[in-house]
């Protein structure tokens, strides 16, 4: 709905300025009633309809990766480190949805939709961005086996200041 209001505001700013630069000049063609500071406005408000309605096609793509609610509940019951879910990271080729993420001071840990070559794909992307973030020596795993992870995140240590800077690293790269 926000889309389309953005969308729907521009084209009635440009509608609006060739009306009244027609109203004002009635000798000028309608092709040349767009020359006002309106339709410079109509075209600029375009910028943020389009990045929403970019937004909201991802969204529509990502929600059918959302996490599980019985996988969630042993998440935060087995993990003492810090945890993340839904997120849904992209590359330049791919994307790599992950259902949940832990991380502690020096690894990430993540339960991935797809197969073992996609995890390994996105544990690659994973580490170009921290080492771009001076976070090169951290361990980057993804899992596609539930049983595993949930295993492996049984064992990590509380979560810590550190922790919770890889976390963020991962939110700001996810939609």
């Amino acid at each position: 709905m926000k889309t389309l209001l953005l969308f729907c505001l521009s084209l009635g700013m440009l509608i609006l300025g060739m009306v009244i630069t027609k109203h004002q000049n009635p000798d000028i063609t309608w092709a040349k009633s767009r020359n006002n500071l309106l339709t410079v406005a109509a075209v600029l408000g375009v910028l943020p309809a389009a990045r929403s309605l970019i937004s909201a096609i991802m969204f529509e793509r990502a929600k059918k990766y959302s996490c599980p609610e019985a996988l969630y509940k042993k998440v935060c019951d087995v993990c003492k480190a810090s945890a993340g879910f839904e997120f849904f990271l992209t590359a330049y080729k791919e994307e790599f949805p992950l259902y949940a993420c832990v991380c502690t001071d020096n690894e990430v840990l993540g339960l991935t939709a797809g197969d073992e070559k996609k995890a390994s794909r996105g544990e690659e992307h994973i580490k170009t961005v921290l080492k771009k973030e001076a976070k090169s020596n951290v361990v980057v795993k993804l899992y596609t086996d539930e049983k595993a992870f949930i295993d492996r995140i049984s064992k990590t240590p509380e979560a810590t200041e550190k922790s919770d800077e890889l976390l963020i690293i991962i939110c700001q790269i996810s939609i």
